[in-house]
This record gives C-alpha cells, structure tokens and sequence, in this order.
C-alpha cells in the first residue's frame, strides 16, 4: 500500500490518483487542486454501484490513492432520496463499501468525503 508521499514496499513511486464524483462540487474540487499541484489525476467513469466498473478503472488507472466524493445528493433536491431510498442506498453506502472493498482488496490507500 502506497503512503501519501509515494512510498510503496520501500520503493518511491509517483503518487497516482483516481478520483469519483467528477460532476459534483467535492469532486470538481478535488481535480482542479490536483491539477493545479501538477499531480497526476484522472477522474473515474465507473458508477459507484457497477463493481466491475470500478475494477476496470483501477485497472486502467493504476492509482495509489482514490477519492471517493460521488454519492446521490437527489435533484432537484435532498427530499429526492427519502422518495429515492433504494437508490440512494445502493449508492452511497452499499457503491462506497464496493470501492472500499475493492481498494483494500488491492491495497490502494481511499479517502472518503462525505458532506450529507
């Protein structure tokens, strides 16, 4: 598992991250931080829910670190996810745990941001 200043199993390699949420604000946030900090960044097209989604984006990304800030925040409003329970469920807590699961399972370092 890779730290946060790129040491990995006693060798240093680039720092490497994959970022989920890109429409949302965190997200938003977090590439235009890494993009003006000249780190090497993509943003994941996977959707939270899709495990062989997510799998196929580590895989074509390599990361060593993920961000996780996707998650249903409901349109036009917040009260869509009490109408929406499943769907919110299946996304912001059973989508997050796949993404947990998956990067423990690879030993890739995620931080989750989480605003609800």
């Amino acid at each position: 598992m890779a730290s946060a200043n790129g040491i990995s199993n006693g060798r240093t390699e680039e720092p490497v991250f994959l970022i989920f949420g890109r429409n949302g604000w965190i997200g938003g946030l977090l590439g235009q931080y890494f993009k003006e900090a000249g780190a090497k960044y993509e943003y994941a097209t996977a959707r939270l829910e899709d495990r062989a989604a997510i799998l196929a984006d580590i895989e074509r990304v390599k990361p060593t670190h993920v961000m996780n800030a996707a998650g249903m925040t409901g349109r036009p409003n917040v009260d869509w996810c009490e109408t929406h329970k499943v769907e919110t469920i299946r996304s912001n807590v059973i989508g997050c745990l796949n993404l947990a699961d998956i990067c423990l399972s690879k030993g890739i370092h995620m931080t989750y941001f989480g605003t609800g």
